[in-house]
């Protein structure tokens, strides 16, 4: 039987105490949830980083590795294994080769050792060349054939250009610029298969790696698709899609987009077009004019290079220097060489033991070498005497933990030797190393000892003892116990 009413001798509930004990329990199962949370995050940290791929050489033959250092594909391959894109499980392998028929066979496979693309008769990826013949591949597009014909498919498999050409290749030192070939006629696509320009041509080039416009040649002529017609003997291509370098009548001459001559004096070349200013040469010597203000410099030295801001690293007789649009000597000619880092406008300016760094103002940062511009990151690593400094793109000192944000470790050097600190500047690895390298994106650290190269992680657990010698090596790096090889086209990591 229901009641609708407490009776008087029942105890009472104290609501105080009740919403007490469940604000308690809340606090509890929060806490609890707080510290699952805490344990997963530092368990699992490397997993907030996406899976990266690299290639990998084993007794000579070729495998795959993540940034965990865990064996993808096991090194049984005897031709290197293509990775279009480090962050996409999609891997080209060759097998079956004939070197005396020059014959071979590809296929695609994933992480899971599956098989993809099987209804192509070869799937390839599309390489390029920087303008140091350094090798890479367009990341996003692969290349397949049927029944002779080429067209373009995408890392997942979706088709993105008909299978129809004769040819396809990569336009060379240019991303996102394919060359279809169609009856003996030139067109060109991006990556997605967006088509650029029409298969009419007999020859496309690159105005230059910044400009998306093209050097095109119909019927014996040159031309700039949309700006210029075919109709010259000769364009150069210095990346520029205001002003150009043309041949007309045999004779060269720079003119605008409206075809306008910009340039009276007499040259025998174009050296570079950038921003208003040229640099040209006459008579084995290089002078530079400003469009836009008319300045030249009118004494003719033997080595001219435009930087910025109407500055100009010269040559005169055996050292360079620097001077401005108005022929003033900013700095002496007396160093050996100079370099200009253009993403970040600093200067380096050869010395006898340590290089003298200068900002885009021509005021020294640093005495040192500069080791990395990274325009990405926006800072500047520069080896000092007392260890690697880093500043902004503007010359400002930074401190490592700034610049590194995603990093736990940080380098540190103490009694000529280096150790790590963490965040507050406190010694996580002890100061017993001959030479080190900053924590990695994947939170490995190599690590030099008596000569020899090892690696550590990011809590300074060491991974491998210090065994390998890589004198050799232009890159020291690590992922896991896998060292990176000497060459750097391949990019492949050993042990």
């Amino acid at each position: 039987m229901s009641r609708g009413r407490r009776y008087n001798n029942e105890p009472k509930l104290n609501i105080k105490k009740v919403i007490a004990v469940i604000i308690a329990l809340i606090v509890i199962v929060m806490f609890v949830i707080a510290i699952k949370n805490l344990i997963n995050s530092d368990t699992n940290s490397n997993n907030l980083i996406s899976t990266t791929y690299f290639l990998l050489n084993k007794d000579g033959k070729w495998g795959v590795i993540d940034n965990n250092s865990k064996i993808v594909i096991e090194p049984t391959y005897e031709d290197s294994i293509i990775i279009p894109n480090n962050k996409k499980d999609v891997f080209i392998c060759t097998y079956d080769v004939d070197y005396e028929k020059n014959t071979y066979k590809t296929k695609v496979i994933n992480s899971k050792n599956k098989e993809l693309f099987e209804n192509y008769d070869s799937v390839l990826a599309l390489t390029n060349y920087d303008e140091n013949n350094n090798l890479w591949y367009e990341e996003n597009v692969l290349i397949v054939k049927k029944d002779d014909k080429y067209g373009l498919i995408d890392l997942k498999g979706n088709n993105i250009l008909n299978i129809e050409y004769d040819d396809i290749y990569t336009l060379k030192g240019v991303k996102n610029s394919l060359i279809t070939v169609k009856e003996e006629k030139l067109g060109l696509v991006d990556d997605s298969g967006k088509k650029v320009l029409n298969n009419e041509y007999d020859e496309i080039l690159s105005l230059g790696k910044d400009c998306k416009k093209y050097i095109v040649k119909k019927d014996g002529k040159y031309g700039v698709n949309d700006i210029l017609d075919c109709e010259y003997e000769e364009i150069k291509p210095l990346n520029n899609t205001n002003i150009f370098c043309v041949k007309e009548n045999g004779k060269l001459k720079v003119i605008d987009k409206d075809k306008k001559e910009i340039l009276s004096e007499k040259f025998d070349d174009i050296e570079t077009i950038k921003n208003d200013v040229i640099v040209y040469k006459n008579s084995g010597k290089f002078y530079a004019y400003n469009i836009a203000s008319e300045a030249k410099v009118e004494k003719g030295y033997k080595e001219l290079k435009y930087t910025s801001d109407n500055l100009f690293i010269f040559k005169a007789e055996n050292n360079y220097g620097i001077i401005n649009i108005d022929n003033q000597v900013m700095i002496e000619d007396k160093y050996p060489n100079i370099n200009f880092y253009d993403d970040a406008r600093i200067y380096e300016l050869e010395d006898q033991d340590l290089n003298i760094i200068l900002n885009k103002e021509l005021k020294q940062i640093a005495r040192g070498i500069v080791n990395e511009v990274n325009s990405e990151k926006l800072y500047i690593k520069i080896w000092e005497e007392s260890g690697y400094k880093y500043y902004s793109l503007n010359g400002d000192e930074k401190k490592s933990s700034e610049i590194l944000a995603n990093n736990n470790l940080f380098l540190s050097k103490k009694d000529n030797k280096y150790g790590f600190v963490d965040k507050k500047g406190n010694v996580v690895v002890d100061y017993i190393y001959d030479d080190a390298r900053e924590q990695n994106d994947f939170g490995y650290i190599a690590v030099k000892k008596d000569g020899l190269w090892g690696s550590i992680n990011k809590n300074g657990q060491i991974i491998v003892e210090p065994k390998y010698n890589l004198d050799e090596n232009l890159l020291i790096d690590f992922i896991g116990g896998y060292h990176l090889g000497k060459d750097l086209n391949l990019m492949y990591y050993t042990y």
